[in-house]
């Protein structure tokens, strides 16, 4: 589960990404993902960012579009597991492992 900076709440499932709406006590699905594992969930002010069956993606809240994020020299075999964003300073950046 991820609380992100607007007080929506993600859980990650093997079916998909849900957002709890604690007004309404209900579970919806914005994220058009079906059976597929979500290994992991952070965001930063305006994306949500999760691993995917082993792929990074991100989902543009205001936008509600879903892209796949390609790192340049991450070769295709290697798989992404977790992901976590980190403050440092003023900005914040993202970091991974592919264990």
């Amino acid at each position: 589960m991820h609380e992100d900076f607007h007080g929506n709440f993600w859980v990650g499932t093997e079916k998909g990404i849900f957002q709890y709406q604690p007004a309404f006590d209900d579970f919806t699905q914005p994220i058009p993902v079906n059976n597929a594992t979500v290994r992991s969930i952070c965001s930063d002010e305006g994306l949500l960012w999760f691993i995917l069956s082993d792929e990074l993606y991100y989902y543009d809240i205001a936008k509600k579009i879903v892209r796949k994020q390609f790192i340049p020299g991450i070769k295709t075999y290697q798989y992404y597991r977790k992901i976590k964003m980190v403050a440092s300073g003023s900005a914040q950046q993202m970091a991974g492992s592919f264990n």
